[in-house]
């Protein structure tokens, strides 16, 4: 198989680190207001991020404890909750003066002891010279940035040990009655190293008609990311426009079932799919990408009308696993032939060749596996056929084909 991987990095690397924040520093001639480089379209960054929550939680005070509130700090006990852990990746696929345009993956660690992910949702992040999200704020904008509380955001500046560097570091936090939020940047680069978010509830009493009173404890919701690090993606047709179909207004339609496959028989009847409608309505375009809205139609109970929900995609020829593959890319192709490997998500994308007058795409995960079959002419996604597994149970299965466009 041929390998074609992209650059990659990681902090506990002293080499790697040494280019990584070379990298980092470095800035653009003048293309676009002098962003750095790894906010040009092609590369990739990733977060180590978790959320949890802890039922029953109360804040107790301690001058060493991790948490501040109101000019105190606190240290948090609780009897149960939940929450997990995994990956956020930030892929760029637009940066010009039509803006800031990242593809936004999740991914969800499946086994702590194996680091066994899963893809779980996707987004998307826009902005411009003056930032991208919270993922990065201009240096300059950075080094304004008085020290001090001034009664809502506190501003500090220290150095960290990242990577094998001292980094100079600046740290916004928003402190709040019951919620906690920060945010720590490089600033030489501008980059989002850390952050964190911590929201209390408080407990609640609820009357029953009988006049029983139930008292439920209050929680505390956390999040957090940390970079791991960055690197960029090697796709020769990166670059490749939009096809003429992929124009804002047009939308197309995707229809086809979820069903669960298991690995020995039960006895019963197998279970009916869940029927699922999905609509890629094109919105606008920024660059060379596309932003849309994915919206997805699930069928529920007979009676019911279908759930739905919404949520904004961006399309771009960077991407393996897009809505249109560029056409002339599968004339450099050779079956089996990997087109990228992630050190973090584990993700190897490969092209596993011709099927009748489709070419395969395929991109698999160390517990999904996605196959995207594209009209080899128009380079449009014509079938898919997403596949995750259920340890010792079997496999969910969701297949959608194309059945239209307006």
């Amino acid at each position: 198989m041929h390998n074609k991987r992209g650059r990659s990095w990681r902090a506990g690397s002293r080499s790697a680190a040494r280019v990584f924040f070379t990298v980092l520093l470095a800035v653009c001639s003048s293309a676009f207001a002098q962003l750095p480089d790894f906010l040009q379209v092609g590369w990739r960054l990733t977060w180590e991020a978790g959320d949890s929550q802890i039922s029953g939680s109360r804040l107790v005070p301690d001058p060493s404890g991790p948490l501040e509130r109101d000019g105190q700090r606190y240290r948090l006990e609780g009897t149960r909750g939940g929450g997990g852990i995994g990956l956020v990746q930030l892929d760029m696929v637009a940066s010009g003066q039509d803006g800031l345009l990242a593809d936004l993956r999740f991914f969800l660690n499946l086994d702590v002891q194996t680091g066994a992910l899963r893809a779980s949702g996707n987004d998307v992040v826009i902005g411009g010279p003056g930032g991208l999200g919270e993922y990065w704020v201009p240096p300059a904008n950075l080094a304004a940035l008085t020290p001090g509380f001034d009664g809502r955001t506190r501003i500090s500046r220290s150095t960290v040990a990242f990577g094998g560097q001292t980094l100079n570091v600046v740290t916004i936090a928003t402190p709040g009655q019951g919620s906690y939020s920060s945010q720590t940047y490089d600033l030489g680069s501008g980059l989002m190293l850390f952050s964190g978010t911590m929201h209390s509830s408080q407990g609640t009493s609820i009357t029953d008609p009988n006049g029983q009173i139930t008292n439920l404890a209050g929680s505390v919701a956390y999040s957090h990311k940390s970079f791991l690090g960055v690197r960029q993606l090697s796709v020769p047709w990166a670059f490749e426009p939009p096809p003429q179909w992929a124009t804002p207004g047009r939308a197309h339609f995707y229809q086809g079932e979820s069903r669960a496959e298991f690995n020995s028989p039960t006895g019963l009847p197998p279970l009916g799919g869940q029927g699922i409608q999905i609509t890629q309505v094109f919105d606008r375009q920024v660059g060379g990408a596309i932003l849309a809205r994915q919206i997805v139609q699930a069928a529920t109970t007979a009676g019911l009308p279908p759930s739905e929900s919404t949520s904004q995609r961006a399309f771009s020829s960077l991407l393996f696993d897009n809505i249109w593959f560029p056409p002339r890319a599968f004339g450099s192709l050779q079956p089996q032939q990997v087109l990228d490997q992630d050190p973090f998500s584990r993700q190897t994308t490969f092209y596993a060749g011709v099927s009748g007058n489709y070419g395969v795409i395929v991109v698999q995960g160390s517990s999904d596996y996605l196959e995207n079959y594209y009209d080899l002419n128009s380079g449009l996604l014509m079938f898919s056929r997403y596949r995750v597994q259920a340890a010792s149970v079997g496999t969910q299965v969701t297949e959608t084909q194309w059945v239209g466009q307006q």
